[in-house]
């Protein structure tokens, strides 16, 4: 496991950073988001889904868990389909709820994993099934408290949790050219 840390400036840095990981993604892995409430998890994945071709807004799952959608990444000159399942474990999370397994999560995941490419909001409420599949976290925090928090600068932590995105991840940070922490 290897992490690089990034600030991003702006939306416009946040949506390079979306383009750059966007071709990358892929069926079967989890792309783990996390950080504190406000950080900024929907709206990069928003910029994903932009980069991905998407047209209608995509909003976070908070309370109907999963929502798909249907990308497009271009792979040796054509545009092929990417299904993405976007999940939100936050109100999972809370120890009343039961947790992701008393939910039914475990077997949701599975159910999307080999169709799939997996974006999990709040992934800190793990279960195994991520785990056995995470490809890369992505952990946003705000930098500083700004007039316009929605255009604040982000502190971004890349994690590498498989080969694939270890070899993937150094060209990413040279590729966005922003300030390495």
């Amino acid at each position: 496991m290897i992490s690089r840390q990034l600030v991003l400036a702006n939306k416009v840095d946040t949506s390079r950073l979306a383009a750059v990981l966007a071709p990358h993604l892929q069926v079967g892995e989890v792309l783990a988001l996390n950080g504190p409430m406000g950080a900024g998890k929907t709206t990069f994945v928003q910029q994903l889904g932009n980069a991905l071709g998407l047209t209608q807004r995509l909003t976070s799952p908070t309370f109907v868990l999963i929502n798909e959608y249907l990308g497009q990444q271009c792979h040796n000159g054509a545009m092929v389909p990417l299904p993405i399942a976007h999940v939100d474990l936050y109100r999972l999370g809370d120890p009343k709820s039961g947790g992701v397994g008393a939910a039914g999560m475990d077997e949701e995941l599975s159910a999307l994993l080999p169709t799939h490419s997996v974006w999990v909001e709040w992934a800190r409420y793990d279960t195994d099934v991520l785990a056995s599949y995470l490809g890369l976290s992505v952990t946003l925090s705000a930098v500083k408290a700004a007039d316009d928090e929605t255009d604040a600068p982000r502190h971004v932590v890349l994690t590498a949790h498989n080969a694939r995105w270890q070899a993937l991840l150094p060209g990413v940070v040279t590729a966005m050219a922003v300030p390495a922490v």
